[in-house]
């Protein structure tokens, strides 16, 4: 929050920034905006309330994707006959917990039994209509032991689109009945269908698109079935309500229709409206402005967990308090085309600030249960693990959700933050934001309360930000610990590289200004470190480095 004279001030201040851009030809600097202090740094004030409990953070919120094309997008290792050590590894140390399979958009083509039985006698088949094939090597066995060696459980989402109610039961039943159960991981969550409501002409769309009221028959039809295999499984339906101009959903009333019609059977309701900065309308110049409307997305986020949950007390009243949100796929996208300049920003600095900006608003959305980052890994651009030279190495946002599944606590706790704030024009699918503050804040403490963890993300491209911190009902001990993940630039990355394949070829990515990094990804350019702070007391003062993420850890006086 920020108060009227500083409002008056940031406006004057964006207003002449714009007509000077505006005279210079286009907006594309508007991410270079300083607010007056800028270059000697910003000032904030934090305060935390360690007694206002808020809940215990689910631990299904550090969710992933995995697909069953291409081995699993390589994870399968087939000489191996088992997953990719390396990506074994990975995943456990990023402490996954839930595994959303076999798709995404490939989940509504696949049929379970295709994927089962002999590696050597499954089927190859399409992707999906009129796409690429894949033999049926990582299917639901595979899926399952890769989730048993990570510590992880799986979300399975059944084939809504071109499959039967009698399939998904039938693949319930496979998985937590019969005499082959024992060897086998229960899995608790399921979801009928994915994205059914984007009709766009494609033959993908053509294929399994259907309007609300078939939808809301068709669930109702599969949860049937699916409860009779197994009465005390959570079965979650397809949700259609996104932000700002990201909106995919084909035809009107979705929730209302669905949540009205099928409640009764809803567990969760499964979203996908967490992707950002969407450039598919539009190719921004500036680097920096494309970053800084990414950043101002999870205030668009955040709005819209609460316009769903607002929609739940509307149209399930009776049965809102059992109706939880789901985030099935949500993380940085700017977009699908290999010849598009910004396709490989997902793997960015700037695109790991959104990581940790958006799983805040998860945090602090209390309907908010499930979520699942898109995807684990994969050969081209969008798996949070990637490879680099003949080995597997995170992504930047990768490190993002691992400063929260490794240096965060387990109950979320009373925090509140004033700072500067600033201005965003719409940009690709995205609606413009005001009043987005550069310092978001979420903290949490352990469960036995010995340990408070203050997540702080710097969204200013340029500026630290020395924050006052105040603390309420807990007396810590005079020396703490600061986790922070930064790097070179705002496009700076780990170096991961881009599949080849035949008639592919990967546009040259724009590069931040006036110190660009994307080109020179690679080792020690994106990094978590660690350092003692010094001076902690019930007031205090930090400095938090420009474009970082920072995790204070502070254990309570003996």
């Amino acid at each position: 929050m920020c108060s009227q004279g500083q409002k008056a001030m940031r406006r004057r201040v964006v207003l002449a920034a714009v007509v000077a851009c505006v005279l210079a030809g286009g907006c594309g600097a508007l991410g270079r905006i300083r607010l007056p202090g800028g270059q000697a740094g910003l000032r904030a004030e934090i305060r935390v309330d360690v007694d206002a409990a808020i809940r215990r953070i689910p631990r299904s919120l550090y969710g992933t994707n995995l697909e069953w094309i291409q081995d699993g997008n390589g994870l399968w290792d087939r000489q191996q006959n088992a997953p990719n050590p390396e990506i074994v590894g990975l995943t456990r140390d990023l402490n996954v917990s839930l595994i959303r399979f076999p798709g995404g958009v490939f989940g509504d083509f696949y049929h379970w039994r295709d994927g089962v039985g002999p590696q050597h006698s499954r089927p190859e088949t399409e992707h999906r209509p009129q796409g690429a094939v894949s033999r049926h090597t990582f299917g639901t066995d595979e899926a399952l032991e890769f989730a048993r060696r990570v510590g992880a459980q799986l979300l399975i989402s059944v084939n809504a689109g071109t499959g039967t109610a009698e399939e998904a039961a039938a693949w319930v039943r496979y998985v937590n009945g019969g005499a082959d159960q024992a060897r086998r991981q229960r899995v608790q969550y399921w979801e009928v269908g994915n994205e059914l409501y984007i009709n766009d002409g494609g033959p993908a769309s053509a294929a399994t698109t259907v309007p609300p009221e078939t939808y809301a028959r068709r669930f109702l039809e599969f949860a049937g079935a699916m409860r009779k295999a197994d009465p005390t499984i959570s079965i979650g339906a397809v949700g259609g309500e996104n932000y700002g101009r990201y909106n995919p959903v084909s035809y009107a009333d979705w929730n209302r229709t669905v949540l009205t019609a099928a409640a009764q059977e809803i567990d969760f309701l499964a979203v996908h409206n967490a992707y950002a900065p969407m450039l598919v309308t539009e190719s921004w110049r500036s680097v920096r402005g494309v970053y800084a409307a990414m950043l101002a997305a999870p205030v668009l986020i955040g709005r819209n967990l609460q316009t769903l949950s607002d929609q739940i007390e509307q149209f399930a009243p009776a049965r809102a308090d059992q109706i939880k949100i789901a985030v099935t796929e949500w993380g940085p996208l700017f977009h699908v085309r290999p010849d598009n300049r910004y396709v490989d920003h997902v793997k960015t600095l700037g695109s790991a600030l959104f990581a940790a900006s958006a799983f805040k608003e998860f945090l602090e959305s209390p309907r908010t249960e499930i979520a699942n980052f898109f995807k684990l890994v994969g050969p081209t651009f969008m798996g949070w693990i990637g490879p680099r030279e003949g080995s597997y190495v995170p992504k930047a946002p990768y490190l993002a959700l691992q400063m929260y599944s490794s240096h965060f606590g387990s109950v979320l706790v009373g925090s509140s933050v004033k700072c500067p704030a600033y201005d965003t024009p719409p940009i690709g699918l995205m609606a413009g934001v005001e009043n987005v503050p550069y310092l978001d804040v979420v903290a949490s403490r352990s469960g036995d309360g010995l340990k408070v963890y203050i997540m702080a993300v710097n969204k200013h491209l340029d500026s630290p930000i020395r924050a006052r911190i105040t603390l309420k009902g807990f007396g810590p001990a005079p020396e703490g610990v600061a986790w922070t993940l930064n790097g070179s630039g705002i496009d700076a990355n780990t170096g991961t590289e881009l599949a080849e394949a035949p008639g592919v070829t990967w546009a040259t990515q724009a590069e931040a200004e006036p110190d660009p990094r994307f080109s020179a990804g690679g080792p020690g350019e994106v990094g978590i470190s660690v350092s003692k702070v010094a001076g902690v007391a019930e007031t205090f003062s930090y400095t938090f480095p420009a474009h970082s993420v920072t995790s204070l850890e502070l254990r309570r006086s003996d």
